[in-house]
């Protein structure tokens, strides 16, 4: 029998104060110092080639870097940031901020790819001294999130980069995660004490410990244990989660089951507010009957009731 667990019982039990992060591809073996960040052709992700041009922000020095940003390295895996479809129609320096000014196709990009393209901008202009904030612009109006609202200037430390897999250093949370029960039609919430190497998000554990599936006696999991992580980005509160064509439900578990398993365990424990999914980087999929092409929020109405004892 199930027994209550109140929506707002769960949420001031799970109101941590946790990290949130930018997860994504990086390439291995570069050597410290200046770098320029390119797209991943392979998958949405960002990768990076050494830079041993001028540091200075003068006119001259953006506009090469800028130039170099538009013309990936031969071979390899690395392509722009910037697709054809957008165009840098000019930028501006005002004092420590540099304003970059994009044609209208900017709000055309996939909500993955344009954190990507802003993120790497980002990283790599501000490495030039004397600018320390991004701003961006289309058609030049400021650009705003999903809601209207100005986005603002931005600066390295807005997005969060774990680079390289030779850093052993380990954090520790407490979370809860939501897996599912027999029916497959409710979620069963399951705490954890977790250590995840720091070279990896949060976020990205949360998702990786939903594909292991549960611990505890009674709960099923949510995700198919050959699902395969992409890319996981969090930016303006909103998390973005890339998974390839893997991604997938159990037999007898809904879609909507498998979603809010992924989007309850990562909004009740991580400093956002909305999940947005992308499969091989498109959001114009569906899951079942569900169209990826929405912002999901928590989905408490399905949390099972369970003995706090």
């Amino acid at each position: 029998m199930k027994k209550k667990l109140t929506a707002l019982a769960v949420i001031a039990a799970l109101a941590l104060s946790l990290l949130t992060g930018c997860q994504s591809g990086t390439e291995e073996g570069v050597a410290a110092g200046p770098v320029i960040y390119y797209r991943r052709t392979t998958a949405p992700a960002s990768i990076r080639q050494p830079y041993s041009g001028s540091l200075e922000s003068d006119y001259d020095t953006i506009s090469a870097v800028l130039k170099l940003m538009n013309e990936a390295p031969a071979g390899g895996d690395a392509a722009p940031l910037l697709p054809d479809t957008v165009t840098l129609l000019g930028w501006e320096k005002q004092g420590r901020s540099l304003a970059l000014n994009f044609s209208g196709g900017y709000h055309s990009l996939a909500a993955a790819d344009e954190v990507l393209l802003r993120a790497g901008y980002v990283r790599t202009l501000t490495q030039l001294s004397g600018i320390d904030y991004l701003i961006f612009q289309v058609e030049g109006e400021p650009l705003t999130d999903r809601d209207g609202h100005e986005i603002g200037r931005m600066k390295a430390e807005s997005f969060i980069e774990n680079a390289g897999k030779t850093v052993n250093a380990y954090l520790r949370h407490d979370i809860t995660l939501f897996f599912t029960d027999a029916s497959g039609t409710l979620l069963i919430p399951e705490g954890r004490s977790i250590y995840y190497n720091s070279n990896k998000s949060l976020e990205w554990a949360i998702v990786e410990r939903l594909i292991a599936g549960p611990k505890a006696e009674g709960s099923c999991r949510t995700l198919a244990p050959e699902t395969e992580i992409l890319s996981v980005s969090v930016q303006d509160r909103i998390c973005y989660v890339n998974f390839s064509d893997s991604l997938k439900a159990p037999a007898d578990v809904g879609a909507e089951v498998l979603l809010a398993s992924i989007a309850d365990s990562l909004i009740l424990n991580c400093e956002i507010d909305k999940v947005q999914f992308a499969i091989n980087g498109n959001i114009e999929e569906t899951l079942g009957d569900i169209s990826l092409n929405q912002l999901f929020e928590a989905n408490t109405a399905i949390i099972a009731q369970v003995d706090p004892t």
